[in-house]
């Protein structure tokens, strides 16, 4: 079955007064929790506890010891877990060994300065030990790129042993037959061409052993030979585009209720476009979940854009928003699409319109999840979380469905962060708990909702709270997870029964359609909080369609399943259903869009 995402269900500020009292804030020795990893452009730090506000600083190897610096981010006093830091992509590492460094931030707050302001941001020491612990990489650095000359190139790798770089081909959204390979040495090699049998809308770099016979690739003919590099359970591999697209994260260009107006003009950041020709990356307000009035443009070279930046209209600026890219194939340099001049069309990629929605307000992404319990405790992921201000995710246990009293809680610095892991008494957990976004406006660094008058209140946005709820499935869960105002991704261990069904994900209505096709007739809309059976399914285009048993079809990214949904049939879509429109079926609620990305 295809990943659910859930579309947040927003309180209002009035459950504030059924929240409970925090959990006390955690003071530990100062220390760095990371592992081994595969790394594309980010390093994923565990954990992270500081004697106050400070920098995580990413070394290189210099000869069994920290070297030059290869990226650094902030850290607030205390404790601060699912960190990830940006590596300088110029900073090729030479060993697969970095090192993981815990600095004060004493000079100018959130400027990193050691070695260049004398006696600012020194390393935290214990016991006369700096905090910086090593941990072994393998790395693949490589960006989306048109494909010319039967060639791919990936900036750098960095591997452990002796082996190879294989592009794979995509296969059902993975890594599918090899369409060329090349052979690499042990630790970092710079600009790693590869000769292709053929491509696909993305490939995917793999680093293999070469642990058969030396210099030839058997992978797949020899058993037990050149085995993919797997690091703590991670194959080393990454899908890069190699036709037209955009890579962006969600990003808090709208603040939370309450907190100071922005000054001067909106940013929306792209990490990478990549475009057919000169063109243009446009952004889109959102319009009922399609893309509506153009907010801002800026112009992209023909191929690979790193880093783009666009000046975004803030007035009356939605919390989502389209980013789209186009052609310029008019006056160049003048952004002339009108819809019916034919200038400046927006790019398609097998019919589908190169855009995707993308949230720029506070909020959070769940996933339901089984949790791994251990000691009384289980721990969690969160998704995503997007704050435009230091603050917190509270972790509420549930009360009849709707947040109870807090069981810890994880602070959050400004921006996105992914993937944050959360740990808490498996007992008060419960099967079901409540992440709350929060503001730190007390003490920095000090949990003091309920404790002190007017502190670390919860970020609303557009009067509505920013919390939903995670069921947990694991061994500390009930036998039967209560009714919620809505569910979240399907955990593999979910136990199901009946038929499979769909309700909306979200807190508004999903449009039924007369066929598997964004533009095709709408037969209604599945209200909130109602079920219909479903007796087929289809995958069009990027997504997923189920067939309703009643009639009409909707999609899956704005509904979620319950109930024994794994012999639910794959049926044929007819060319006439096949989508000839952007994917713009997506409703979301007004701080949340499922399954948002590049």
């Amino acid at each position: 079955m295809p990943r659910m995402r859930f579309s947040l269900i927003l309180f209002l500020v009035a459950l504030m007064a059924v929240l409970g009292l925090p959990a006390a804030a955690q003071a530990d020795t100062p220390s760095v929790t990371v592992t081994d990893q595969f790394v594309t452009d980010t390093i994923y730090i565990q954990d992270v506890v500081s004697p106050g506000q400070g920098f995580v600083v990413i070394h290189t190897d210099s000869s069994g010891s920290p070297g030059p610096v290869a990226g650094f981010a902030p850290v607030v006093a205390g404790r601060t877990p699912g960190l990830w830091i940006t590596l300088d992509p110029t900073m090729a590492a030479p060993t697969p060994v970095l090192y993981a460094m815990l600095h004060e931030d004493t000079g100018a707050v959130g400027t990193y300065e050691f070695g260049t302001v004398d006696g600012a941001d020194l390393p935290v020491s214990v016991d006369g030990q700096i905090v910086t612990p090593a941990f072994n990489v393998a790395i693949i650095n490589g960006a989306p790129q048109f494909v010319t000359d039967n060639t791919f190139t990936v900036a750098s790798v960095t591997t452990p042993e002796d082996g190879w770089l294989v592009i794979h081909s995509e296969q059902n959204g993975g890594p599918g037959p090899v369409l060329g390979q090349t052979q690499i040495s042990a630790g970092t090699s710079a600009n790693v061409s590869v000769s292709l049998s053929g491509t696909t809308n993305n490939v995917w770099p793999m680093l293999h052993f070469d642990t058969g016979q030396i210099g030839v690739y058997e992978f797949g003919t020899v058993d037990g030979a050149d085995l993919p590099v797997i690091v703590n359970g991670t194959v080393a591999t990454t899908p890069l585009a190699t036709v037209s697209s955009i890579d962006a994260d969600p990003q808090p260009l709208i603040k939370g209720d309450g907190q100071p107006a922005s000054t001067g003009a909106f940013i929306f950041h792209a990490h990478s476009v990549l475009s057919p020709g000169p063109g243009w990356l446009v952004i889109h307000a959102d319009n009922n979940g399609q893309p509506g009035a153009v907010v801002g443009q800026t112009q992209v070279n023909e191929g690979l854009n790193l880093e783009v930046d666009v000046t975004v209209n803030s007035d009356g600026l939605p919390t989502v928003v389209w980013p789209m890219l186009h052609v310029d194939d008019g006056t160049v340099g003048t952004y002339e699409f009108d819809g019916s001049s034919g200038l400046d069309n927006p790019v398609s990629v097998d019919g589908q319109v190169v855009t995707f929605p993308i949230n720029i307000a506070p909020s959070l992404t769940l996933s339901d999840q089984a949790g791994t319990v251990a000691g009384g405790q289980i721990s969690f992921t969160i998704d995503q979380a997007v704050i435009d201000q230091p603050g917190w995710i509270a972790i509420h246990s549930s009360a009849d469905g709707s947040p109870g009293p807090v069981i810890g809680n994880v602070p959050l610095v400004p921006n996105f962060a992914r993937n944050i892991s959360v740990t808490v008494d498996a007992a008060a957990a419960g099967a079901q708990v409540f992440p709350m976004l929060h503001y730190d406006t007390g003490a920095a660094g000090v949990y003091e909702f309920g404790t002190v008058d007017g502190a670390d209140l919860p970020v609303a946005v557009g009067g509505s709270v920013v919390v939903a709820p995670i069921n947990l499935t694991g061994a500390a869960a009930a036998p039967e997870v209560p009714e919620a105002p809505a569910a979240t991704e399907q955990a593999a261990e979910v136990i199901t029964t009946g038929p499979c069904t769909v309700t909306p994900g979200g807190s508004i209505p999903v449009n039924i359609r007369t066929t598997a096709n964004v533009d095709s007739a709408r037969l209604g809309q599945l209200p909130v909080g109602s079920t219909e059976v479903i007796d087929g399914q289809a995958p069009v285009g990027s997504f997923i369609w189920f067939r309703l048993a009643s009639g009409g079809w909707v999609r899956s990214d704005v509904v979620i399943t319950s109930g024994d949904c794994s012999t639910v049939p794959t049926v044929e879509v007819g060319a006439a259903e096949a989508p000839a429109a952007p994917p713009v079926e997506v409703v979301p609620p007004p701080v949340e869009t499922p399954e948002t990305g590049g």
